[in-house]
């Protein structure tokens, strides 16, 4: 059963997970607190929150930000190009602004939700788990062929 599908490479990888997992695991999980850093927050606070929220979000927005600038460099009028990125950035603000204006309801929700997260975090682990070894093994085409149902949803 095992011999078709699994490899040496299988076997060295997890060996290598089970070897550096956890050590790698307790320096994933450190956390770091600015705790006794005055009382007031300040301009270089502000500062180093800006930038380290753009330095996470650099690797998503931009690429997609360099694909809307070439689009619109190769557009016809300079207003068809402003309009492409006003709705670029109308995208980028759209969520941040809904965010700001329903926290409240979120956080009473959270509060009655807050109970059942442990339940949610190991069905998601255990998914997470299922998904990491179906790809490990190749066979995430299985997973895709019993989702076929879903299709139907998408006409």
């Amino acid at each position: 059963m095992f011999g078709t599908w699994l490899r040496p490479i299988h076997f060295f990888s997890i060996a290598l997970i089970f070897l550096l997992g956890p050590s790698l695991t307790r320096w994933l999980n450190r956390d770091i607190h600015f705790r006794n850093l005055g009382s007031q927050p300040g301009p270089f606070s502000g500062f180093l929150m800006g930038f380290a929220f753009a330095f996470g979000w650099t690797p998503c927005i931009g690429p997609i930000l360099a694909s809307v600038l070439a689009v619109a460099a190769t557009k016809d009028t300079v207003g068809e190009g402003i309009f492409l990125l006003a709705c670029y950035s109308a995208g980028l603000a759209i969520p941040f602004l809904a965010t700001a204006f329903l926290i409240g309801g979120f956080l009473k929700f959270y509060q009655k939700f807050r109970r059942y997260l442990h339940t949610v975090e190991v069905l998601s682990g255990a998914l997470l788990l299922m998904v990491g070894t179906l790809i490990f093994l190749n066979r995430l085409t299985w997973l895709s062929g019993k989702l076929t149902f879903l299709n139907q949803f998408a006409k």
